[in-house]
């Protein structure tokens, strides 16, 4: 008789766990850059679709960086495919710009972008340490394609003396341009 109750109550246990599925967590965040490989420099969302003629905006930050007072991020993407609408400076070195400046040039062959971002002065107490975003970029897709983004080797942080800070990750980027 114990038993029998016990087989009652156990299988609708078994049936209701052999009926439920697991949820898969994306763990594909770009900011989450593990800690052997910062600081870093990534693009946010680095995999993008969008219908041909659209935009897509796409941010550039800057992770868990030390005492950071200038950027420089050289970036490729495929000008066939892409075009550069508009490059909003980001929030890294704080809201006010009094204190520092901001300079893209775009270069259409081959379809570079190159964002100069630092602080006036080499004061100490105007470095950065810790994770922000460098820049927002629109792109609008004028042809059907993939074109990747990447950081050239030219991109570097550095300190107040001007002496390069070694970037250990440069992420890649992906923007699919499709046929609506």
């Amino acid at each position: 008789m114990r038993l029998t109750k016990f087989k009652i109550h156990f299988l609708p246990i078994v049936i209701f766990l052999l009926a439920c599925q697991a949820t898969e967590l994306d763990y594909d965040n770009p900011l989450d850059v593990p800690s052997d490989e910062v600081p870093a420099i990534v693009f946010e969302p680095s995999i993008e679709q969008i219908p041909l003629l659209s935009s897509s905006l796409i941010n550039v930050f800057a992770v868990e960086v030390e005492n950071v007072t200038g950027i420089r991020a050289e970036i490729t993407y495929d000008n066939n495919i892409l075009q550069v609408s508009d490059v909003a400076r980001g929030d890294l070195f704080g809201q006010n710009s009094q204190n520092s400046l901001f300079f893209v040039n775009f270069q259409d062959n081959p379809g570079t972008i190159v964002i100069d971002y630092f602080y006036l002065g080499n004061s100490e107490s105007q470095s950065v340490s810790g994770t922000g975003k460098i820049a927002s970029i629109l792109f609008k897709g004028n042809a059907v394609g993939a074109s990747g983004l990447e950081f050239t080797s030219k991109t570097e942080l550095v300190d107040k003396d001007d002496i390069q800070i070694n970037i250990r990750s440069r992420g890649q980027g992906n923007i699919d341009v499709i046929q609506q």
